[in-house]
């Protein structure tokens, strides 16, 4: 069952001004090409409170070989958006958009030709197959990225006796890469979508034991608000920046290191975190071979 990851090069004639950050804009154009095939479909996919079949990027162009994620301003002349697709029916759905002669993108309030489509097929079984226990990781935290996190959710990942374990309360935004999150975030994703069963519980047990630690953040992290609209007040706070992890030998288990390597290289895809259908959480995974290597 394989993952669908389009990438559609645009020609901008000038540069695109967004009112907020333009992952919102993004998100917009994948329920444009799902709105093309089927209204209702995709009204019923905007609505639903299920967990997302998709994520996006920001848009964004490339400058000196370096993706440059565009937040209020979009620079030309080449740009690009990018969607990916969890699930095979709604796959499908893009694929027929895309085929029946889909010349441009509504992007604001422009229409940016599209130069060219790429179409990537990634299979779930082919990242269990390649999977290769790690030792020690970086990722690179493109988007901003934040997990929400309920008095409940706080109370397992770090227990308190003043916590109430019933008590799920109000969410609030953590802008910080803790390995438990990270990772609950990717099997809850992960179990959704993938016909490849992990060992689910037993490795987020690991995970919580300390299987994957924090050992440094090379250039630092730093953290940014995102309004999803300029004159109301919904927002989110994110983390930015390149973290370093390594699994320490004490608590070593290869299976589990691999299953690390495995939702990783998902993450690619599926992003992480909070929003991710609005581009939040769009990582890049770089195994190392030993610590702060």
């Amino acid at each position: 069952m394989p993952i669908l990851s389009v990438t559609f090069r645009l020609t901008l004639s000038r540069p695109v001004e967004f009112q907020s950050f333009s992952g919102f804009t993004s998100r917009g154009i994948f329920y444009e090409l799902v709105r093309l095939h089927d209204e209702e479909y995709a009204q019923a996919l905007h609505s639903s409170k299920r967990l997302s079949p998709f994520s996006t990027w920001p848009l964004f162009s490339v400058r000196n070989g370096r993706l440059r994620f565009a937040y209020k301003r979009l620079e030309g002349p080449t740009a690009y958006a990018r969607i990916n697709v969890l699930d095979p029916g709604l796959s499908n759905v893009v694929i027929g958009v895309i085929t029946s002669g889909l010349s441009e993108i509504r992007c604001v309030k422009e229409s940016l030709p599209i130069a060219e489509v790429s179409v990537e097929q990634v299979d779930f079984r082919d990242l269990v197959s390649r999977a290769s226990p790690v030792k020690a990781f970086s990722v690179n935290f493109m988007t901003p990225c934040y997990f929400r996190a309920t008095p409940r959710t706080m109370s397992e990942v770090f227990p308190s006796k003043t916590r109430r374990a019933g008590d799920t309360g109000p969410y609030r935004f953590l802008p910080l890469p803790v390995p438990t999150l990270i990772f609950r975030s990717l099997v809850r994703i992960w179990r959704a979508f993938s016909d490849r069963p992990l060992s689910y519980k037993g490795f987020l047990e690991w995970v919580e034991a300390g299987g994957v630690a924090i050992s440094g953040f090379p250039k630092g992290i730093r953290t940014i608000r995102v309004y999803e609209h300029p004159t109301t007040n919904k927002w989110a706070v994110g983390f930015l920046g390149t973290v370093r992890f390594s699994i320490p030998e004490d608590t070593y288990s290869e299976k589990y290191a691999a299953i690390v390597d495995i939702l990783l290289r998902f993450a690619e895809y599926s992003n992480v975190g909070g929003n991710r259908t609005a581009g939040f959480g769009v990582i890049k995974y770089k195994p190392m071979a030993k610590e702060g290597g």
